[in-house]
């Protein structure tokens, strides 16, 4: 089963690539080219190709690359950066958002492990070893079911529950309730709120960094994208409930986009654009671990965009085939994306989740000089000619086949050298299949698939990048 982690690993801008002889490669040099650029105002419009088509041809004995490529770019020709940085979220604004969210508070309830939830999950523990045991003892029937054969040895049976034991003397016999009259003061981790017009509620805040708000929801809140279910659905296992208690979405998108832009307005989040729609359903595993289907409609996962730089919703990042440098090579440390998610019902919002968020200093500039196309497709050219691994390759007698199929660009987040603060960077994405691994084309438009992508920085042809440590 796939999964996209919410964590996309982000770009960096310092970084290299170990040129072939006689090819110009640019990395980030250390120069003031960015800087520079920023400082300048430059007052034209700059417009791009709305594709990028060039035959298959041979960068080297075992690389070869084409380009059949929809180049997606911003349609007033206007390219600003703007200098953002990480902030906390208050609990000023925390409060804001559940009292325009939800109804009047009039209880709030704890939402630990009981005593009585640490003895079923040390039940379920010795179980399922028996059911193994069972199994392999009936001579590894095919049952249907994907199972861990592994059984655990005495030590560690007792070492387990020694660890469950202590568990339930420390956890309290049962969650604490209190009478409360507003949202101030949300405490951290997640609670059970009951309100004044007879529904439930979950809040949950955690560090200044993530505030989740589920209408309808008691314990924990699960939003469950509809390409999730198509992937799933075939799973009917008691531990896995999502697929069977999923409800088709009738509501229109449309319904769903015009009860959206005003809940942006009033939660103070109107420079945010949706870059995934998709439908969805809210799931909660409510006290006592019962898993329950909540509601339906749309989830919209949206990013601060007030310049409207062109997006797109499949996940992307920085492509692990490509050899970025040596180990030597210096890189920035990975940034958290500042990330908007609501889900939408006939009713209006549902769900509210945002977390990393980051604040605008200022513009840096309303319209960055870009490098021209023709040096840009050179940019590219050369960070994949030189930076794709071809070792197995050369080993296997084999070739590399690379399709370029989509170009963006688009605003990232990339640090500013010596400050804790970011610019939002026009960056070209390039993403390319691997054709010899006989991937299929489908898989380019997959949300539940991460997608491979070089990132070039549009102002200076930097390559930027996260360091994988490889």
């Amino acid at each position: 089963m796939k999964r996209i982690i919410a964590v996309l690993l982000m770009l960096c801008m310092l970084a290299a690539c170990v040129p072939t002889p006689g090819t110009e490669f640019v990395v980030n040099k250390g120069d003031k080219t960015v800087e520079q650029k920023l400082s300048t105002t430059y007052d034209k419009e700059q417009h791009f190709p709305a594709r990028w088509d060039e035959d298959t041809y041979d960068a080297n004995e075992y690389l070869s690359i084409s380009f059949n490529a929809e180049v997606l770019t911003k349609t007033d020709g206007l390219y600003p950066v703007y200098r953002t940085r990480s902030a906390e979220i208050t609990g000023e604004e925390a409060t804001r958002w559940a009292n325009l969210l939800l109804a009047k508070p009039e209880s709030v309830s704890t939402l630990e492990m009981t005593k009585a939830d640490w003895q079923k999950a040390l039940q379920q523990y010795v179980d399922q070893i028996e059911a193994t045991k069972a199994w392999i003892a009936a001579g590894r029937p095919d049952d249907g079911i994907d199972r861990d054969e592994y059984i655990p040895s005495d030590e560690e049976m007792e070492e387990t529950y020694r660890m469950y034991q202590e568990y339930i003397e420390n956890a309290p016999a049962e969650n604490e309730t209190k009478p409360v009259s507003d949202f101030t003061n949300l405490p951290q981790g997640p609670r059970h709120y009951t309100l004044s017009d007879g529904t439930d509620a979950n809040i949950t805040v955690w560090r200044s960094n993530f505030v989740g708000i589920a209408k309808g929801c008691v314990a924990n809140p699960y939003v469950y994208y509809d390409y999730y279910y198509e992937e799933e659905k075939e799973d009917e296992t008691e531990d896995f409930p999502w697929p069977k208690l999923w409800q088709d979405v009738t509501m229109p998108v449309e319904d769903a986009e015009k009860l959206l832009t005003p809940a942006l307005e009033k939660l103070g989040f109107s420079d945010y654009t949706p870059y995934r729609t998709v439908k969805a359903n809210l799931m909660d595993s409510s006290e006592g671990g019962l898993a329950r289907q909540v509601t339906k409609g749309w989830a919209f996962t949206l990013h601060r965009n007030p310049a409207d730089y062109p997006t797109v919703g499949v996940p992307y990042e920085p492509a692990q085939s490509l050899q970025y440098g040596s180990e030597n090579t210096m890189a920035n440390a990975y940034i958290s994306p500042e990330t908007l998610e609501i889900l939408i019902d006939e009713t209006g919002v549902r769900y509210f989740g945002y977390s990393a968020k980051k604040e605008i200093v200022g513009v840096e500039s309303k319209n960055v000089e870009l490098l021209p196309w023709e040096e840009a497709q050179m940019r590219i050219r050369n960070a994949l000619e030189t930076c794709y691994r071809t070792d197995w390759a050369k080993e296997s007698n084999m070739k590399a086949q690379i399709k370029v199929y989509r170009v963006l660009l688009t605003s990232y987040t990339v640090h500013i050298p010596n400050s804790k603060e970011y610019y939002e960077m026009p960056c070209w994405v390039v993403f390319f299949d691997e054709a010899h691994y006989g991937i299929p084309e489908w898989m380019r438009e997959d949300m539940n698939t991460m997608q491979e992508a070089l990132f070039i920085n549009a102002v200076d042809g930097s390559i930027v990048h996260t360091d994988w440590g490889y």
